[in-house]
């Protein structure tokens, strides 16, 4: 795969491939930096030109263009807002995926729960829409976490100890490890992402943020973001556009730090609204955490505390691999961390601005 096309950080002129590696180089070069998120393609672009198609016309293509591109076409499944814009795109236009993949996170009951209460059963209700489909469960238990924190290889991942929990969550590294998909005629799509908007001196940009892909990191050519796709920059161009243009109507003469609340905040107020105003259609309920962003890590540190105390008590290698780390890098450089670590691990870095719209 050409370097271009894996995301990585750029310091003064070095391209580094390794969150940590960048941090390093961050700091002791005290040199300018940036989040490179395919800029050979983007940079092409007249961001303040919206595109001409309508969303609905662009998710079309979008699903066609994946359909055609692989023999098997297989999708990260959550049953959230963005997963499942993407599975009913492909039955509101009578394209058939090959395969849903569904995470369970075995040894954390929160995630347990959401994949036996709403996940499995939307799945299943996709089966009887198209009975081919193959439903593949990958669970996440304690030989998965002893593979991930592997010694050898935590320094070498791509981001290191992703979003600051004990919880191999790289769904990237799933599909390779535990799905045995690696030849290039089977593609699987994740559902990244809401476009970060920002507002500077009454105009609207939109910039990529590496923390928005920590947990699919775009290494291998068969991993396809949905909406984040270079190989179609117009659909993503046109989701800002929808999503700025809604800001600017129903929120006049707001500041950045309401910005900074509607777009930025998954576990906030504004979340269903803004999944809405990006396309995304209505939640399926309202009250399920996975609509409403308020699942997966929300509300669950107490949980992964328990993780933590199960895995010293079963005497788990990972768990002593996964502490090392997090105090080696944290005292060897705390400002590349979030003050608030085991909510976020490392401190956002972003890619150069897009202008939009004048706000």
């Amino acid at each position: 795969m050409d370097a271009m096309n894996i995301p990585h950080w750029v310091v003064g002129d070095k391209h580094l491939y390794n969150q940590m590696e960048a941090w390093q180089e961050i700091i002791d070069s005290k040199r300018e930096f940036r989040f490179y998120f395919y800029d050979h393609v983007f940079d092409k672009h007249d961001w303040s030109n919206e595109p001409s198609q309508s969303w609905d016309e662009l998710v079309h293509h979008r699903c066609l263009q994946l359909r055609q591109k692989y023999r098997k076409l297989s999708l990260w499944y959550s049953g959230g807002r963005d997963s499942h814009h993407i599975l009913r795109s492909f039955i509101k236009n009578n394209i058939p995926l090959d395969e849903l993949l569904l995470c369970h996170y075995k040894l954390n009951p929160v995630r347990t729960a959401e994949y036996y209460n709403w996940q499995l059963p939307l799945a299943k209700k996709y089966k009887e829409i198209n009975p081919n489909v193959k439903i593949t469960t990958v669970d996440v238990d304690e030989k998965v976490y002893a593979k991930y924190y592997d010694p050898n290889l935590v320094d070498s991942q791509y981001f290191s100890s992703a979003v600051g929990f004990y919880q191999p969550s790289d769904y990237e590294w799933h599909t390779i490890n535990l799905c045995n998909i690696s030849d290039s005629s089977t593609g699987f799509i994740t559902g990244i992402e809401k476009p970060i908007l920002y507002l500077d001196k009454g105009k609207i940009y939109h910039r990529f943020c590496d923390k928005i892909i920590e947990l699919f990191r775009g290494a291998i050519s068969e991993h396809e973001m949905f909406y984040f796709a270079p190989d179609m920059p117009e659909l993503y161009i046109k989701q800002c556009h929808i999503l700025a243009k809604y800001i600017k109507q129903k929120y006049p003469n707001k500041d950045q730090s309401f910005f900074h609340q509607f777009i930025q905040n998954p576990h906030g107020p504004y979340y269903s609204e803004l999944c809405t105003a990006c396309g995304r259609g209505p939640a399926i309920d309202e009250s399920v955490p996975a609509n409403n962003g308020k699942g997966k890590y929300l509300g669950s540190h107490k949980v992964f505390d328990q993780i933590i105390d199960l895995a010293k008590k079963e005497n788990f290698k990972s768990i002593n691999i996964w502490e090392d780390w997090i105090h080696y890098w944290t005292n060897k450089m705390p400002e590349a961390f979030d003050k608030q670590f085991r909510n976020g691990g490392t401190t956002g870095v972003y890619s150069t601005s897009k202008f939009i719209m004048d706000y």
